[in-house]
């Protein structure tokens, strides 16, 4: 084999080196830009489920880099600072997506109770039962029953919160009302919606007496038709 022939073997190789080495720094770069993108987003909720996305990529890709670089002799700083990065993204999202969830499922229910008897009782029109249906009624008696209940319960965690106090006041005037309109209108109702009337009035009835043996001077309907 000739002299010259084995020059021009050894710069071909040389040429195919530089191109791996080339391919392999590049790929190293995208792999630490995603890892960078990943760990900036990894703290915003749910966004960061984004992010968990881009930080795999980021692993991916920087595996791949580690592998050509210890074939081909290059630094191996960048897939490492990606891998790193991108794993660093996974925990901290998951983290922050969880604790989001967890804060979500306590303080959430706590504020439907405090708020859904206005949003969902409290702006029925006062004395105007007469523009609903007899289904529109019932379930806004229901409504009624199911919003007392939540509020009796957070009487019970807190008895000296006066808003709580207030907020069962409030809809033991509503519990009246629906009473009153019903006793006034019971011939256009059907045996089976009294049933359904009952149902509800005895839910009220009971968690009216469980706010009474904390609360002698809560105000509550004088009719009941149920116990």
């Amino acid at each position: 084999m000739s002299e010259k022939f084995l020059n021009q073997q050894n710069d071909l190789d040389k040429a195919m080196l530089s191109v791996t080495n080339s391919h392999a720094t590049g790929l190293s770069i995208v792999a630490l830009v995603l890892g960078v993108i990943a760990i900036l987003g990894s703290w915003i909720p749910f966004i960061n489920l984004i992010s968990i996305v881009i930080g795999i990529l980021a692993i991916i890709f920087s595996v791949i880099c580690l592998v050509n670089a210890n074939r081909d002799h290059i630094s191996k700083d960048f897939p490492l600072i990606g891998i790193v990065l991108g794993s660093l993204t996974i925990l901290i999202s998951l983290s922050i997506t969880l604790g989001s969830l967890y804060l979500i499922g306590t303080v959430a229910p706590e504020t439907k109770t405090a708020s859904s008897y206005k949003a969902k009782v409290d702006d029925l029109p006062n004395h105007q039962f007469d523009d609903m249906t007899n289904e529109e009624f019932l379930t806004a008696f229901q409504i009624l029953a199911d919003d007392y209940e939540n509020l009796v319960k957070d009487f019970q965690k807190n008895p000296d919160d006066t808003t709580t106090n207030t907020k069962i006041a409030d809809l033991s005037e509503r519990w009246d009302d629906f009473i009153t309109y019903f006793y006034d209108n019971e011939d256009i109702f059907s045996d089976a919606d009294y049933q359904r009337v009952l149902e509800v009035e005895k839910r009220l009835m009971i968690a009216s007496r469980i706010f009474m043996r904390e609360s002698p001077a809560s105000n509550l309907p004088t009719d009941p038709i149920g116990v």
